[in-house]
């Protein structure tokens, strides 16, 4: 019986020592780990602005995925609007031709932030093959060009121009672009070291309406859609 206790307390005072060091050694030898991941997908937003954003209009902020708030350039949050459709107006009679610039206001200011180091691309196209022509409610029409080229008053004609801050593979800054239904790229960024706010360009709408052109409000829908690189 006596024995018996003293083995007790033996092993007593072994397993209060081991608690007091082996787990260190454990740990120091063998570690048990875990690897933290967090997977920050690529946002996108696009901002558009025109001189025509009046009700029902807006400047238009779309977001992508939805939920995500993005900062200007000053720290401001950029959050999505309601409206998703911007316009930009222009008022001339026949024989006329107007050329979108920042005095006149004939054009979108678009605004792209996006967290994707590959950059974006910007393109604009048709909405549909009917917003290729600008056409009246009287189906009267002010036809794309059909090449890129230079316009003037009675071509009854119109197209796209890129702004200074070109760098895409179809609108030009120095011609007239036509309009389609496949679209053209107005900017492709190429990769950036940090996130992008409000990267800004701009497209311009020329139209030179022809020698006889019937009165009426001429109109089309343009998509412009912004994508990330990865």
């Amino acid at each position: 019986m006596t024995k018996t206790n003293k083995l007790i307390l033996g092993l007593g005072i072994v397993t209060a020592s081991s608690f007091a060091a082996l787990p260190h050694l454990t740990h120091a030898t063998n570690p048990d780990q875990i690897d933290i991941s967090v997977n920050v997908h690529p946002v996108i937003a696009l901002e558009i602005i025109g001189n025509n954003d009046v009700s029902p209009y807006g400047q238009v902020t779309d977001i992508d995925p939805d939920g995500v708030t993005f900062e200007d350039a000053s720290g401001n949050p950029i959050t999505e609007s309601a409206i998703k459709t911007s316009s930009s107006k222009a008022s001339l009679s026949q024989n006329q031709l107007v050329e979108g610039n920042d005095t006149n206001g004939f054009l979108s200011t678009l605004k792209v932030s996006t967290n994707d180091q590959g950059g974006y691309t910007l393109k604009v196209a048709a909405k549909t093959s009917a917003d290729v022509n600008l056409t009246d409610d009287n189906n009267h029409s002010i036809d794309s060009v059909a090449t890129a080229t230079t316009l003037t008053a009675g071509d009854g004609k119109w197209g796209l121009q890129a702004g200074d801050a070109y760098s895409g593979t179809g609108l030009t800054t120095n011609s007239w672009s036509p309009i389609t239904t496949a679209g053209t790229i107005v900017k492709t960024s190429g990769s950036v070291t940090t996130p992008l706010k409000q990267d800004t360009t701009q497209v311009k709408y020329g139209v030179a309406t022809g020698s006889v052109q019937p009165a009426g409000i001429y109109s089309a829908t343009l998509s412009y859609t912004a994508t990330t690189a990865n």
